[in-house]
């Protein structure tokens, strides 16, 4: 098991950062890891694993954090491809290896509200205006077993506004006809 490996990060830097491997992690190159990178954790891909450059005292060099992938994300081609991509574009390594990743998933956390049955009838009665009401007849909620839906409960907010406000009558305003209009 290789003790150090530099990551390429997606920072506007040209240039490999090295990082220690802890005993408990195995990487080899192509291999995304996590990475402390100044006050931040970065996500990274592993490009090379085998000795630190000379130069670089040993307590100067952060561990890496996490591995998150068993097998290499990106296969030796596509890190020669990333590495010559770099080269001939003069952008940095981290920054194309980055590009070359699946995205990621699109895929957003769904939250479903369940509201009860009380729950509903204070609703329906703040809507239609009756907040004094609390309780409203059972048979007025409209719902699936005890779960009603965000598009139901707008759709009978909706409701009860357009039936409360169709029968408002314009206080003030009035309306002229072509060339009525007092000037």
């Amino acid at each position: 098991m290789p003790d150090y490996c530099e990551v390429a990060l997606p920072v506007p830097l040209d240039k490999l950062f090295t990082y220690s491997v802890p005993d408990s992690l195995a990487v080899r190159p192509g291999v995304r890891v996590i990475v402390p990178f100044g006050t931040r954790q970065l996500a990274g891909v592993v490009v090379h694993c085998g000795a630190p450059p000379a130069g670089l005292e040993a307590s100067a060099i952060k561990p890496i954090k996490t591995v998150l992938d068993e097998e290499p994300a990106l296969s030796p081609e596509l890190l020669r491809l990333g590495r010559w991509l770099a080269d001939y574009y003069l952008v940095p390594e981290g920054e194309v290896l980055a590009t070359m990743l699946p995205p990621k998933p699109s895929v957003q956390p769904k939250t479903t509200v369940v509201l009860t049955p009380a729950g509903q009838n204070v609703l329906l009665a703040l809507a239609s205006g009756k907040a004094g009401d609390s309780v409203l007849a059972e048979d007025s909620v409209s719902s699936v077993g005890s779960v009603l839906s965000v598009p139901s409960v707008l759709s009978e907010l909706s409701a009860c506004k357009t039936s409360r406000s169709g029968s408002r009558r314009r206080s003030g305003r009035r309306k002229y006809g072509a060339g009525s209009h007092p000037g």
